[in-house]
């Protein structure tokens, strides 16, 4: 994953993805650690 890509595409992608039939997504966020802020 990439943190520069926009929040806007990736709601644009998740509704496509939706609107192709996939009903079940899963997504994996990574919490900060200290050293990379």
């Amino acid at each position: 994953a990439d943190k520069e890509v926009a929040y806007g595409t990736v709601v644009r992608v998740m509704g496509e993805i939706k609107a192709a039939g996939i009903d079940k997504l899963g997504i994996v966020a990574e919490q900060p650690r200290e050293d990379r802020k």
